[in-house]
């Protein structure tokens, strides 16, 4: 699907993300290609490892936490079972993994209504826009450091508001606001606020942040 937003660089169309491996792998990727990927190495290979990073990561930092904490037991002269620290410590490591690679055994959904800026089959942006019927919320705006200032962020928006019901709010930080204003959105007022029928749960109330919106 190609932008109707305005005129992109050549070769990025901007389009929904698919639910399939690819674009998954993608997703987790941005904006690094498939093509720096060794030839011997699998799309379902990459889902697994980026899967199991993040908790990963947590357990190597909590294990370095630990590690300190019995080095001043120790010098407390407080003894402890090390032993069975260790061994608890490395089944939970093992129950992780094991849940970590039952899940990628199911059909893992994307976020719902994502669209993505695709360049020679990578993706450099992405948004999260959710329709209500009679409104829709803008939410999670992103372009990798790399690609921003050409115009990218606002070719997104307007592709957004094209296919989505009006009115569109986002809620948004002060300096992030402008980028927004600039696109035709509002600052609602007090008054206004009062009146939108907008369920709890589909604009967060944060003081120090700001709800925009685009009729």
């Amino acid at each position: 699907m190609s932008s109707l937003g305005p005129e992109l660089p050549s070769g990025c169309v901007i389009r929904p993300i698919k639910t399939t491996e690819i674009d998954r792998l993608r997703l987790m990727m941005m904006p690094k290609s498939l093509d720096q990927l060794p030839s011997w190495v699998s799309v379902k290979m990459m889902l697994v490892f980026y899967k199991l990073r993040t908790g990963t990561i947590l357990y190597l930092f909590s294990a370095v936490v630990i590690g300190i904490y019995l080095q001043a037991l120790g010098a407390l002269g407080i003894s402890i079972n090390v032993l069975w620290i260790v061994v608890v410590y490395l089944a939970c490591l093992g129950l992780f993994i094991a849940l970590g690679l039952r899940s990628l055994a199911k059909p893992e959904h994307l976020p719902k209504n994502c669209w993505v800026i695709e360049e020679q089959g990578r993706f450099v942006g992405r948004a999260f826009i959710k329709s209500h019927g009679s409104y829709s919320i803008l939410g999670s705006l992103y372009i990798h450091n790399t690609r921003r200032t050409m115009g990218l962020g606002t070719a997104l928006v307007q592709a957004l508001l094209q296919n989505y019901p009006t009115p569109i709010y986002v809620l948004t930080n002060r300096s992030v606001a402008k980028f927004y204003q600039g696109l035709g959105f509002r600052r609602l007022s007090r008054r206004d606020k009062q009146k939108l029928r907008i369920s709890d749960n589909s604009v967060p109330k944060r003081s120090s942040m700001i709800l925009l919106a685009h009729d």
